[in-house]
């Protein structure tokens, strides 16, 4: 079965990061929940908490950002606007994507094998290049590669071993929660302010009524926010 399963739409099946220890490999791996959830404001706020409580605890990161194949067909190429969504907000700036792509692989997963729909890394690569994209795509390209999950065989796609070896030889980013960046919509911003306001509120309420245990278990809660570094927590 999947040590992470990966959702087939922008809903992710993450909630918590999984962590995932390998003998292979001396690295920890981390599925974090995914950048693009669709599931309300206070999942959101949960993904970004532990991921970034996740980055804060980690001696060094090396960046995996994985798209599907088809999202590169649909939408005009959805999946390369997320991408580009998602490295623009975890490092906070296209100018620390150029510092940190030494860091950074892009992974496109599902990609078909075989038969008259069979694609290589050229194609594939192609393909992002086709529709009018931001300068910043011609400087990840070469950080994109492909891997079929069964090893089957892909035109310029690495095998299992030279994924695992390619990963290893990252630029490990040893000062990644200084780089990195909380990734929180503007309404997500606002239902974190509304949620910090309540918290705060039932915390007054409870130290007039001398509810102590209460107030100081509210206060516990409310801190656990303050890894996402906003000024409301």
């Amino acid at each position: 079965g999947e040590v992470m399963p990966i959702g087939r739409s922008n809903q992710s099946k993450t909630f918590i990061p999984g962590i995932s220890v390998t003998d292979v490999l001396p690295l920890v791996f981390c599925d974090c929940p995914g950048f693009l959830d669709n599931r309300g404001a206070e999942i959101n706020i949960a993904n970004a908490a532990n991921v970034r409580t996740a980055i804060v605890n980690a001696a060094s990161v090396r960046v995996i950002v994985l798209i599907s194949f088809h999202s590169i067909l649909a939408d005009r190429a959805r999946g390369i606007q997320e991408m580009l969504k998602i490295c623009g907000d975890l490092f906070g700036s296209y100018d620390n994507i150029l510092k940190h792509t030494e860091s950074l692989l892009v992974g496109v997963t599902k990609v078909p094998s075989g038969g008259d729909d069979e694609e290589s890394l050229e194609s594939i690569r192609d393909l992002i290049m086709t529709p009018p994209v931001p300068e910043i795509v011609n400087h990840l390209l070469p950080r994109v590669f492909v891997h079929h999950a069964l090893d089957r065989p892909i035109e310029g796609a690495w095998n299992r071993d030279v994924c695992l070896q390619q990963i290893l030889e990252l630029e490990p980013l040893q000062n990644a929660d200084a780089i990195f960046r909380t990734v929180l919509t503007d309404s997500d911003e606002k239902r974190l302010c509304e949620l910090a306001e309540a918290i705060g509120n039932e915390i007054k309420t409870a130290l007039s009524e001398e509810r102590i245990d209460a107030a100081a278990s509210l206060l516990r809660s409310f801190n656990r926010l303050s890894v996402i570094e906003h000024v409301t927590v």
